[in-house]
């Protein structure tokens, strides 16, 4: 039969004398993960509990539990006393999981800055509040700044007419904080989409072709007004780069009311230049009507119907008017020129006073 505990186990843990029921006089108390506790009362009783993953329990933590009361002779909290107190924490995910660990570091240490480190350190955390620690798992925020943080969130969300609690929303949470977007900043980018895109006349155009300039290669999506205000979270898209992208959209738009499907580089290219919308649509309405006018006369000179491969195109005519490049002003020049034996019209480029070509006018 197995003997009582050693007096050096004894002495390195709380022991109970005369423990009621108990065959031995002194017990060691020991608890699970879970917070079971059990009672040992020989060495070979407690080895296998501490081989089962218990862990003694001392003598703070002994007489924290039997009393209610911390080091400092402050009453523990239940959990249910704690969330009731703490509102903050109602709903989350977690939350009932990472109040216990506080509460029980609480009760073990006698500290209740202990324990809200225990809780910081917990993967509770993360699961209650996403976000609130970086990419090596450290906070970024206290509990209270996360939750004042995210109250201005939902603020600048619901001004926009977006609703803070939809899926998506939810599902991107951890991105927004863990970019540490100041919301103020938030509620701008969230402007310049509002403004730029929802409220555009052309807003489905705008969508496509945001789509086409700016989604990575090779992973195309399906842009919604939703996944749009996705783009407000990135850490990079400050409102000065969405308006920037938005406003080389914005000419791409412009192209594709008049028919053309025009690259991001030309886009870009143009933006580069200084073109806004008035001159994008100016130019490409120009183009589409000096385009028309070519193709007819090619099929009149060849007397048949023109192949669109054979067509000029978009491209010519950018090369042409707007790089000003040689051979391509030398093909237009040729086909202008038998429309003007032809048809007795002049056709020439106009300029504007900043030296961009925005089209060609009949004299």
């Amino acid at each position: 039969m197995a003997g009582p505990i050693t007096s050096s186990i004894v002495d390195s843990q709380f022991i109970y004398t005369g423990e009621p029921g108990s065959k031995y006089d002194t017990v060691v108390y020991v608890r699970d993960d879970n917070n079971n506790v059990q009672t040992a009362g020989s060495d070979e009783e407690l080895q296998g509990l501490l081989d089962s993953g218990y862990t003694a329990i001392s003598k703070n933590e002994y007489n924290n539990r039997r009393t209610g009361l911390d080091n400092q002779g402050n009453k523990i909290s239940t959990v249910d006393e704690y969330l009731a107190n703490n509102p903050q924490l109602k709903g989350r995910s977690g939350a009932r999981e990472l109040v216990e660990v506080f509460i029980n570091e609480w009760i073990k240490t006698g500290s209740e800055d202990l324990a809200e480190d225990a809780m910081y350190n917990s993967i509770y955390l993360e699961q209650a509040f996403p976000g609130i620690k970086d990419d090596n798992g450290v906070p970024i925020y206290t509990i209270s700044q996360y939750t004042s943080t995210e109250r201005n969130y939902n603020v600048a969300l619901s001004e926009k007419g977006l609703n803070p609690f939809l899926p998506f929303l939810q599902e991107k949470k951890a991105d927004l904080f863990r970019n540490q977007i100041d919301p103020t900043e938030f509620s701008s980018r969230l402007e310049e989409i509002r403004s730029n895109v929802l409220d555009s006349p052309d807003k489905d155009l705008v969508l496509e072709k945001y789509n086409q300039f700016f989604v990575e290669t090779g992973r195309p999506i399906e842009m919604t007004d939703e996944a749009l205000f996705l783009l407000a979270i990135a850490p990079d898209a400050d409102a000065l780069l969405l308006d920037e992208r938005f406003k080389i959209a914005d000419i791409g738009v412009q192209a594709a009311l008049k028919g053309f499907n025009i690259s991001k580089g030309m886009a870009l290219d143009l933006y580069e230049r200084g073109y806004g919308v008035a001159e994008a649509t100016q130019t490409f309405g120009t183009a589409a009507n000096i385009l028309k006018r070519t193709a007819l006369q090619q099929a009149r000179t060849s007397g048949m119907p023109v192949s669109e491969s054979d067509m000029l195109s978009i491209d010519d005519y950018m090369s042409a008017f707007v790089d000003l490049d040689a051979d391509a002003l030398t093909t237009f020049t040729r086909i202008t020129s038998a429309a003007a034996s032809a048809e007795s019209a002049d056709v020439s480029a106009r300029t504007t006073e900043t030296g961009q070509v925005v089209g060609l006018t009949e004299l």
